[in-house]
């Protein structure tokens, strides 16, 4: 409580009756503040508010945190299995028939009993997934690889096998 004098009460705050006695002087010390900082020359700041970046952007910080010490393991994975069915080892030596016939013979490989096989067939469909990256000059190549090779593993069926295939590694 303030006492009558206008001193300070138990808990250090000045006042009287009619309320806190430091509000005016706070008042004056934030007004001042802003008109400070309304005087002031503040670079303007460019940034995009956005919910995702390019498609190269999104990729390049994905793998920039996950996926690197993968890369050899889903490369050689892809390059057993297409040796196991007699395929060129390239996916860019492939014609489009045998990429289709390439997919369709990996997806049956991800239903196998065997887990290391399933996991290498899976690891092989990642690498198309991922723009068979080894076997491009440029980033730009790999993109536009990475984006007619999902097209052709959406058409053949691979989501859906994918989504079945994650149900199953849970149980």
């Amino acid at each position: 409580m303030a006492d009558a004098g206008g001193g300070l009460d138990g808990n250090g705050n000045g006042g009287s009756s009619s309320g806190p006695a430091g509000l005016p002087k706070l008042k004056e010390i934030l007004r001042r503040q802003r008109q400070d900082s309304d005087e002031e020359d503040t670079p303007d700041i460019e940034f995009v508010y956005q919910d995702s970046d390019t498609l190269a952007g999104e990729v390049a910080e994905f793998y920039s945190y996950t996926e690197n010490p993968e890369f050899p393991g889903v490369q050689k994975s892809f390059q057993e299995c297409m040796e196991s069915f007699g395929l060129p080892a390239a996916w860019g030596d492939m014609d489009e028939a045998q990429r289709n016939r390439a997919v369709q013979q990996l997806l049956d490989q991800t239903e196998v009993s065997s887990r290391p096989q399933r996991l290498s067939a899976a690891r092989a469909i990642l690498y198309v997934a991922q723009g068979c990256w080894l076997e491009n000059q440029s980033d730009a190549d790999c993109l536009r690889t990475c984006k007619e090779n999902v097209m052709i593993l959406r058409r053949n069926g691979v989501f859906g096998t994918f989504v079945e295939l994650l149900n199953l590694e849970m149980e």
